[in-house]
Order: C-alpha cells, then structure tokens, then sequence
C-alpha cells in the first residue's frame, strides 16, 4: 500500500542520532558546552536505541515474549557481542553507562545512573529524537502528509527546567506540539494501523500461534515444519541465548514462511500462503463496545432528527439538501450574521 516504504531501521539509526545531536545543540545554547563522555553516550545511545528488535519485531514479540529493549541490553552488555567489544575498546565504562538508558524503570526511578535524565529523555520519552525521525521519515517514505510536523521550531523553544530532570517547552512552542502531537496521531490511524497492515500482522501472529502450538503437541519438533530454520525452531520452542536470537532477522522468517506454505498442516499453510501471496484477510472495523440495543431500537433512532442525535452545526434540511447552521460556538458572531444575511439573500433569488 505504501511501495515507497522500503527503508531500514539502520537508515532511521542514524537519523535518530542526528536528531539527537541537535537536542544537544540546543541545550548547550542554553546550559553551555555538555562533558563530552555525556554527549558520547547520548549520540551512541541513540544509535543503537533499535539494535535489539527481532525479526517483524512487535507481532514476534506478542507471541514469543521477547522484549527488544531487554536484547538492547544484553547485546551492549554481553562481552562476546562485536558491539561490546567496540564499545568497551573506546571506554570500558561505556557498555554500563549506555543500558541505563535503555532500562524500562528507569524513568522516575531513584537509582543512580551517571548520565542525568534530562539527556536520556533525549532518547526516550515523549518528545525524542525517536519519535521527531520515525514520524518525518515514514512521512515523506509513505508519501502522506500526515507526519509532518516543524521539529525546528520545537528545538528552538525546548528548554531544562531549574531541576535539571526534565525537558519542557516555552509557550511559543504549544502550536508547534500540538502539531506533532497529531500528527502521531494521524500516523497511526492511517499508516501504521493501516487496514492492510493489520491484516497481515493478524495472520501472521496467527501463524505464530499456531506452530507454537503444534510445537508444544509434538513428538517431534523438526518434523511440524520441515526445514524450518534452527533459529525460528528454536525461537518457538525454548528459551533463546543471546547468539541464537541474534540468528533471527526477516529473511529468516521468510523462509520459515515458505515452509510453513508446504506444510501438512491446513492452517499453517493457508495463512503461509496467504501472506506470501497476498491473499490478506479483509478487514472489518467494529465498535470496541457493540451497543445493547434491539434492531428496532436502531431503526428508531435512525429516524430520529439529525440534529437530535448528533447535535452539531450540521444539519439535513427537509429537502435533503446540506444547510450549514452557523453558530456562535462555530463562528464568531459578526460573521455568523454575515452568512446568515448572505443566505437569506440567496434564498430570496432562488424564490423570486
């Protein structure tokens, strides 16, 4: 649905950096220069704020309970990870001081961390470099206007309470948070929760459940999808280390697809089959609460005036025409009078 979609998290890696790095910017402008091992941890923090997704990693991780910011950590932390070994050849204390960032408690929490929490908000919370990349990129990727928001603006009136603990923006900067604030909103309606989307994330969290539970019936694990990878066996049947999680990424889920496709199974080959032919489920948006009411009720109400059921400035007029009602409410009030006048004018036309 959105063929220009194609980019990766490492190009949004390194977009979150470059944000981040004119978060630190405009802090300086106001704190002054910032320690460089502080600027050093916030600028590879955000780097590698992605580097313990899984593969297709919210729908993998509903079903197999795998917690990407827990891999972040363990893959910074771990001393037998390449990027342990980078980062402890820089500074040894790097490793520890980047998972602070990462940890899940770790906002209102009292534990000591050496980086203040104004700087790992830079990373993570409500207003981040984060979220200013993921919503502008997929913006302009998609081709929907939807995302765009003014990130310069934002950056110019964002200032450190007296604290030092949290971000906060100057009064100049509520229309311009407002903005952004929407346009997350209008992101997930009509992009991230695409119809589409949704479709193909169900089946394929279906297909999920359904091999985990085979797995939990069978004799023999490797035979419920022959040729399966190791790792996405692995993935659904034990706990994983750390090397055989890092084994999984998309490509590996797609060949597990193809074999779940071939499989004897009729419900891990037709939802196989269906995601990679595109044969989607269609989907159907329902009320969260269906309301208690008789199908006569319904009708009633349907028949019912407009402007009693939906009381807005939008009404149906007995010829079925759209009349606008202007309000005060809606309009001010000498405009309100001005189309008034202007209506009743182009009525007496439409008479005469």
């Amino acid at each position: 649905m959105f063929p220009g979609a194609n980019h990766t998290r490492f190009a949004h890696s390194l977009g979150v950096m470059s944000l981040a790095r004119r978060f630190l910017s405009s802090l300086e402008r106001e704190c002054g220069t910032l320690p460089r091992d502080q600027q050093i941890a916030v600028l590879t923090a955000s780097l590698l704020h992605d580097i313990g997704h899984g593969p297709f990693s919210h729908t993998f991780e509903k079903v197999t309970g795998e917690s990407h910011e827990a891999r972040t950590v363990e893959i910074i932390l771990s001393p037998d990870t390449e990027v342990h070994k980078r980062l402890a050849s820089f500074d040894r204390n790097l490793p520890e001081t980047l998972a602070s960032f990462f940890a899940e408690d770790f906002e209102g929490s009292e534990r000591q961390s050496p980086i203040p929490p104004h700087l790992t908000q830079i990373v993570s919370s409500q207003l981040d470099a984060d979220r200013f990349d993921y919503l502008l990129r997929d913006s302009y990727a998609t081709g929907t206007q939807y995302g765009r928001f003014d990130a310069n603006w934002l950056l110019q009136h964002l200032h450190l309470d007296p604290s030092k603990k949290r971000f906060y923006l100057s009064h100049k900067g509520t229309n311009a948070a407002e903005a952004y604030v929407f346009a997350r909103y209008h992101m997930y309606r009509t992009v991230y929760f695409h119809k589409t989307t949704r479709a193909a994330e169900v089946m394929l969290r279906l297909l999920f459940k359904r091999y985990k539970e085979l797995l939990s019936e069978a004799k023999s694990k490797v035979d419920v999808v022959p040729h399966a990878p190791p790792a996405v066996l692995a993935a659904f049947s034990v706990a994983l280390s750390l090397g055989q999680y890092l084994l999984l990424d998309d490509h590996a889920i797609t060949e597990f697809l193809k074999c779940c496709k071939a499989s004897s199974d009729p419900v891990l080959s037709q939802l196989g089959s269906g995601i990679l032919d595109r044969r989607l489920y269609k989907v159907i948006d329902t009320p969260a609460e269906p309301p208690q009411s008789t199908w006569g009720d319904s009708w009633r109400t349907s028949r019912t005036p407009f402007a009693t059921r939906n009381p807005t400035p939008v009404t149906f007029s007995s010829t079925t025409r759209l009349a606008i009602r202007p309000t005060s409410r809606m309009i001010p009030t000498r405009t309100s009078r001005r189309l008034r006048s202007t209506f009743k004018r182009r009525s007496e036309r439409s008479g005469s």
